[in-house]
């Protein structure tokens, strides 16, 4: 489901077929996909930001909610270096 968009812009690009409006709205599809898979992982790790602030730690001690926790945190590691390497 993530890369359908993907393919069906290699698809349109490899038929002729991509014009500059459809370019347009596959960049916008993409963009906010990327963007709302981003905010659906800080909402999931909201809770645990939140138990970190009160000196709250065991959620650690879960390993669901340690994946999740370190999977944002790396995430969050990445986008801004990856942004920062683009400035």
């Amino acid at each position: 489901m993530f890369t359908y968009v993907f393919r069906l812009k290699e698809r349109l690009e490899l038929e002729g077929k991509l014009d500059d409006e459809k370019e347009s709205n596959l960049y916008v599809i993409m963009n906010n996909l990327v963007e709302d898979f981003h905010s659906l992982l800080e909402d999931i790790a909201l809770p645990y930001l939140d138990s970190l602030k009160s000196g709250n730690i065991d959620f650690l001690k879960s390993a669901n909610g340690k994946f999740e926790f370190m999977f944002f945190l790396c995430l969050q590691y990445f986008r801004t270096n990856m942004k920062a390497a683009y400035l």
